[in-house]
């Protein structure tokens, strides 16, 4: 493949001075290399935007009494994710995999935040 990445975002957030833009496919798209030392054609070429934040205050509630994760989101930009833990370490099982949270992109090209997906 053929990574095309976007560049540095002209105004990165003060802690990510090299923040990289975002397409609507991902933060990075993928071109298939063919034969004879030819790449895919795309139908378009995505358009890079800032990414926006997912604020920690907006993030999916998770029912602790319910689930036994901690409802302790930090913001994070489109295509991130928060990665949550057991609220009672009695709870935790050792060795489990993290439960994450993701940060979507938001098609809405007027809006100023991302969109936390909703766990299943």
């Amino acid at each position: 493949y053929l990574e095309f990445v976007c560049p540095v975002v002209a105004k990165p957030p003060a802690d990510r001075p090299t923040q990289r833009g975002v397409t609507p496919q991902g933060p990075e798209y993928r071109l298939m290399c063919l034969e004879g030392e030819r790449i895919e054609t795309p139908l378009y070429w995505p358009k890079c935007t800032t990414p926006r934040v997912c604020p920690a205050a907006s993030g999916p509630d998770i029912r602790a009494e319910k689930t036994g994760l901690s409802n302790s989101y930090i913001d994070v930009y489109e295509y991130e994710h928060v990665n949550l833990t057991c609220s009672d370490s009695v709870k935790e099982i050792p060795g489990t995999i993290l439960f994450s949270v993701h940060c979507g992109f938001n098609p809405d090209p007027e809006a100023e935040e991302g969109l936390w997906v909703e766990p299943k």
